[in-house]
C-alpha cells in the first residue's frame, strides 16, 4: 500500500485525493441522511406559525425579528434607529393573543430601553430558545429539524470523513516530506477538504432538514404574492403579512418596494444579516435565488429563511 501511493507522482496524486476527497465527501453525507425525515403526509405551510418558519428558516433571531414585527404590527412597540442602533419601543395596548417569545420580548421591552442587538444577541438567546423549546420541538417531531440521533449521525460521518481524508493524504505527506518532496500543495488540499467535509457534513440542531428545506420552498410559493412588488401597500393589510415576513423577510414584503411605508421597522433585518453565518439564514432579498448550500436551501422569489445544512 505504501509503495503503492509513493510510486504515485506528485501532480497525479493531487488529482487523486481531489476526486477521493469528493467522494468521501459524498458517500459520508449521504449515510448520515440515512432515512432522516418526516415519512408521514407532507406539512402544509397554514399548519406552522409564522414564528415556527421563523424558526426553520432563520433560527431563533428569526423568531425574535417575526417576534418584534408581529408587536409592531398589533401596535404594541415602536421601532427606531439610535446612533445606528435599533430601537424596541414599547406602547400601550391589549397584550391578548400574543405569544410566548411575543409576551416575553414586550415584557423585557418595557422594563428598560432595549435595542435589536441585545435581542439577536447571545443574552437573550438562550432565553429565547427556552421559550421557543414548543415550537422547536414540534418542528423537530415533524421531522422539519434533526432530532438528537441525526445530529449525532451527522457528527459522526463528519468525523469519520475527516479521518479518511487526513490518514490517506497524510501518508502521501509523510513520504514526501521524508524523500524532501514538495508538499505544499497537498497540505492547502488537505485543510481545505477537512474543512469541506466539516461543514458540509456536520447538522447544526437548528439547521432544517431535507423536508424542513422542501417546506420552505413550498411555503415561498404559497405565499409569493407577498414578495411581489404589484402587490404594493395592500400586503401590510394581508391577513399573511407574518408569513411573508418571516419567509422573504420584512425588507423583501412587496419585493421591498414599501420599505418607506415600513420606515424603522424595515431595519429588523439587521438583526438577522449582522447574525448571518451562524447557522441561520439570510434576512431578505427581493430577487430570486436558489440552490442547497452549507449556508441555505433554496428561495423562491426572495430568500426570506435560509435552513443552513
Amino acid at each position: 500500500m505504501l509503495d503503492l501511493i509513493e510510486s504515485i507522482p506528485g501532480p497525479v496524486f493531487l488529482a487523486v485525493y481531489l476526486f477521493y476527497a469528493v467522494a468521501v465527501i459524498l458517500i459520508m453525507k449521504k449515510l448520515a441522511a440515512g432515512n432522516a425525515g418526516y415519512s408521514g403526509m407532507p406539512v402544509e405551510p397554514t399548519s406552522l406559525s409564522p414564528v415556527e418558519l421563523s424558526i426553520l428558516g432563520n433560527g431563533t433571531r428569526g423568531a425574535v425579528v417575526t417576534a418584534v414585527f408581529s408587536l409592531w404590527e398589533k401596535g404594541l412597540v415602536d421601532v427606531s434607529s439610535e446612533d445606528g442602533k435599533v430601537k424596541i419601543i414599547p406602547k400601550k395596548g391589549d397584550r391578548k393573543g400574543l405569544n410566548s417569545i411575543e409576551s416575553s420580548i414586550y415584557d423585557r421591552a418595557s422594563g428598560t430601553d432595549t435595542f435589536l442587538k441585545d435581542l439577536t444577541g447571545s443574552g437573550f438567546a438562550a432565553s429565547a430558545e427556552n421559550i421557543t423549546a414548543a415550537e422547536r420541538g414540534r418542528l423537530v417531531n415533524l421531522g422539519l429539524l434533526p432530532d438528537i440521533a441525526m445530529i449525532d449521525r451527522h457528527r459522526n460521518a463528519s468525523a469519520g470523513a475527516v479521518i479518511l481524508l487526513i490518514v490517506f493524504g497524510g501518508i502521501k505527506l509523510f513520504l514526501g516530506i521524508s524523500n524532501e518532496k514538495p508538499v505544499t500543495f497537498l497540505l492547502i488540499l488537505m485543510v481545505i477538504s477537512v474543512i469541506a467535509a466539516v461543514f458540509m457534513i456536520r447538522k447544526k440542531s437548528m439547521s432544517a432538514t431535507e423536508s424542513g428545506k422542501r417546506l420552505l420552498e413550498r411555503s415561498r410559493t404559497r405565499f409569493s404574492h407577498l414578495n411581489q412588488a404589484e402587490s404594493g401597500k395592500s400586503v401590510l393589510s394581508n391577513k399573511d403579512l407574518l408569513y411573508g415576513a418571516a419567509l422573504f423577510g420584512i425588507s423583501g414584503l412587496a419585493g421591498g418596494a414599501i420599505l418607506g411605508e415600513l420606515g424603522d421597522v424595515a431595519l429588523l433585518d439587521k438583526g438577522l444579516k449582522s447574525s448571518s453565518g451562524t447557522g441561520s439564514g439570510c434576512a431578505s432579498c427581493s430577487g430570486g435565488c436558489s440552490g442547497d448550500g452549507g449556508s441555505g436551501d433554496g428561495c423562491g422569489g426572495g430568500c426570506g429563511g435560509c435552513g443552513g445544512d
